[in-house]
């Protein structure tokens, strides 16, 4: 049984609360729109892992010197308008629960194929975190380490009123990236350093070559984390094109019968892996 009653002295107090890490669970963002959150349910810590440490912190747009950061918001805009036109991302805006309508999170996808924004990656699953603090990125591919390194691992504490209010739920969409990496994300302003966060804390620890081959392993050296998909070659050719091209920006009649194909494969698979809503009854 994938459900536990929140229980007060003992009694069941009324709320069914799931405690599966694998499902996803229709949550209410607003009063006209919901998002699929990764599991558990009930969850107050969330993790971020780097291999390197950096005393200023800062989500990638503000890196950006001002002619790069334009450049970069483009090359986002141009994206989102492509998504806009996925047959599949089409389809789930029309679900509804109630009153509520699915909504994509563009800016969220943005962020998880490689987009500058203002925002920082952060997940519900402790071990994700320690794949991306215990491997290195080179050239579009993850390794483990050879020697031993100091990485760091974040912890987010989500008691904290104002980490709730930032917390951003990506989650699952019809793309599959976001939901393999249970996808959260945080919102910051210019010049706020992530460290600095009152409901952030780091730990600094020693990755060993054994532990990042642990990790590396766990998720099939990133396979698991970034399954192949087309919206993730389109991403890259707007992100790597010299001179704009007109075919980065819309799906060819063949790639969108390629994505219809996958969908009727796959949907039954998405599908069970959303929880209904939560349940409630009168003690």
């Amino acid at each position: 049984m994938d459900y536990n009653y929140v229980s007060h002295n003992g009694q069941a107090c009324g709320v069914m609360m799931s405690t599966n890490p694998n499902i996803f669970h229709p949550v209410n963002i607003d009063e006209k729109c919901f998002k699929f959150m990764a599991g558990p349910e009930l969850n107050f810590h969330y993790y971020r892992g780097q291999n390197h440490f950096f005393e200023l912190s800062y989500p990638s747009i503000y890196r950006l010197s001002d002619d790069k950061k334009l450049q970069a918001m483009n090359e986002k805009r141009e994206f989102i308008q492509l998504l806009k036109t996925h047959p599949i991302i089409k389809e789930l805006e029309e679900l509804k629960i109630q009153n509520s309508s699915y909504c994509t999170d563009y800016e969220g996808l943005a962020q998880h194929y490689g987009f500058a924004t203002n925002h920082m990656d952060i997940t519900n699953d402790k071990n994700i975190a320690m794949f991306f603090a215990c491997t290195e990125y080179i050239n579009g591919e993850y390794f483990p380490f050879e020697t031993s390194r100091e990485v760091v691992l974040y912890t987010i504490n989500f008691f904290y009123q104002d980490a709730i209010e930032r917390l951003n739920i990506i989650g699952a969409h019809a793309i599959p990236r976001p939901a393999e990496q249970k996808a959260f994300s945080i919102e910051l302003s210019e010049n706020e350093n992530f460290n600095d966060l009152e409901f952030v804390k780091y730990k600094k620890i020693i990755c060993t070559k054994e532990l990042s081959l642990k990790y590396f392993d766990l998720f099939d050296g990133g396979k698991k984390l970034f399954p192949p998909d087309l919206v993730d070659k389109k991403a890259k050719q707007i992100q790597n094109r010299k001179i704009p091209k007109k075919r980065d920006s819309y799906f060819t009649k063949r790639e969108l019968s390629s994505i219809r194909k996958d969908w009727i494969k796959n949907r039954d698979d998405f599908y069970k892996m959303i929880a209904s809503p939560r349940l409630t009854y009168t003690v």
